[in-house]
């Protein structure tokens, strides 16, 4: 949904690919942010603590693949 997003998660050992099907979303991966737009994949070990926001006013929708996930 717009404005939204996923609880924040602790470090693990999970590897974690989303590609963005629709929208823009944020992943905040310790300190640092990186963006993914209608198109795009993002790639990342878990190693931080991370989260999925959705920023926009705009519905996104993301496909993720975790391993080694707790979720």
């Amino acid at each position: 949904e717009a404005k939204s997003c996923f609880k924040s998660f602790e470090p693990s050992l999970s590897e974690t690919f989303g590609y963005c099907l629709k929208g823009e979303v944020t992943v905040m991966l310790g300190r640092n942010e990186y963006v993914a737009k209608t198109g795009e994949a993002i790639y990342f070990h878990a190693a931080d603590e991370h989260q999925i926001i959705n920023q926009s006013n705009e519905k996104a929708i993301l496909i993720l693949v975790a391993t080694d996930s707790y979720l």
